[in-house]
């Protein structure tokens, strides 16, 4: 990744910095030798945010596995326990 302080990339440009990133460089932005801002190519955003999504997807089905105890019910009992009544949920289907 190539980093720039932002008065570099200033002088450079917006035009030459978006044909950078479109070209498939990442650009990170440094204030005063901190990184506070950075430019990736569009595909590779919507990549990490796929992985992310798949991995937050995965988290949760195996927090489910190791909280699954097994136990299931049927369900008349569901409905029985929550208080509704069969007939009534019927009639506003």
């Amino acid at each position: 990744m190539k980093i720039l302080e932002i008065n570099n990339a200033s002088h450079i440009g917006i035009s030459d910095l978006v044909q950078a990133v479109e070209s498939g460089e990442s650009i990170s932005i440094a204030k005063q030798g901190k990184e506070v801002a950075q430019s990736l190519p569009a595909q590779k955003i919507q990549r990490l945010w796929e992985e992310q999504n798949d991995l937050m997807d995965a988290v949760l089905i195996l927090s489910r596995m190791l909280n699954d105890t097994g136990d299931r019910m049927e369900l008349q009992e569901v409905i029985d326990r929550l208080g509704f009544d069969v007939a009534e949920l019927e009639s506003e289907i």
